[in-house]
């Protein structure tokens, strides 16, 4: 069964999708009270989607966005809807606050508590330095940077108040080393650790974790053509002498929103293969 809810207004555009076990749940079984409720933006593909799956588990509902890979998250769904995880997923503009903020709202008002946050969206707008207009700069800033902040914001009052969570950045090596014609992506990277780093500070007195996730050079449909191109030259950098995969990222991020990382706040962890 398909479940579809939509908030009329600014939501209206944006339906929640999710299959629900038609039959009664066993007496054993975990109310959604008592599940875990992640939150992860930017799921649909690449290191989003390997974080959607190795995440899932029958103690947690995963609920993911979208922008424009609607069928990609109907496929996501599906997997995990076999392995019985309760799973929705949104579609989602995280470069507008008033569309996180009804997103958001929506979730706090269907499950009363939101637990953890990993923060994927982003895109890139590549060019040299004086080629990068002002669309493109505002694009992936708003996008990337302001995106994350828009949603930790809306987060963080359900967090606070029920005072405990944990919300994962992602970010990414070139924060770090800078990257030829990615000024903007650059800029936007090194803006979420900082940012990542503030509000571990400003949390931490609420039970509330914050760290950050920095890839290296992972294989993913965006990073496919680079990789095909400057693969030898790229792989002589990385002292394991390989290309990572998206689920290497992944795991790392599940350790962090498990009981084990409940020491380690602010935080930004390379998966990089030793490249820095």
């Amino acid at each position: 069964m398909q479940y579809e809810s939509c908030k009329k207004g600014p939501l209206s555009f944006c339906h929640l999708h999710g299959f629900i076990n038609a039959l009664m749940p066993s007496s054993n079984s975990m109310s959604v009270m008592e599940k875990e409720i992640v939150i992860i933006v930017g799921g649909s593909k690449g290191i989003g989607e390997a974080i959607v799956k190795r995440v899932a588990a029958h103690d947690r509902v995963v609920i993911f966005t979208y922008y424009r890979s609607k069928h990609r998250a109907e496929g996501i769904s599906r997997y995990l809807t076999q392995l019985k995880y309760e799973n929705y997923y949104y579609k989602l503009d995280v470069s507008k606050p008033d569309e996180v903020t009804d997103f958001i709202e929506e979730l706090g008002g269907r499950f009363h508590r939101l637990d953890v946050l990993v923060n994927n969206a982003g895109v890139i707008k590549d060019n040299p330095l004086y080629l990068i207009d002002d669309k493109d700069w505002y694009t992936v800033i708003d996008t990337n940077l302001s995106g994350v902040f828009f949603i930790c914001r809306a987060v963080s009052k359900y967090m606070i108040r029920q005072r405990s969570g944990k919300i994962v950045n992602i970010s990414s090596i070139v924060a770090r080393t800078g990257s030829r014609g990615q000024a903007n992506y650059c800029a936007s990277k090194g803006g979420i650790e900082a940012l990542t780093r503030a509000l571990a500070v400003e949390l931490a007195k609420k039970n509330v974790t914050v760290n950050c996730v920095s890839p290296g050079v992972i294989e993913t449909r965006m990073t496919r053509r680079i990789i095909d191109e400057y693969e030898t030259m790229l792989t002589s950098k990385i002292l394991l002498n390989r290309i990572g995969k998206p689920e290497e990222v992944a795991g790392v991020v599940r350790f962090l929103i498990s009981e084990d990382a409940s020491y380690i706040n602010g935080q930004v962890i390379h998966v990089d293969g030793g490249m820095l």
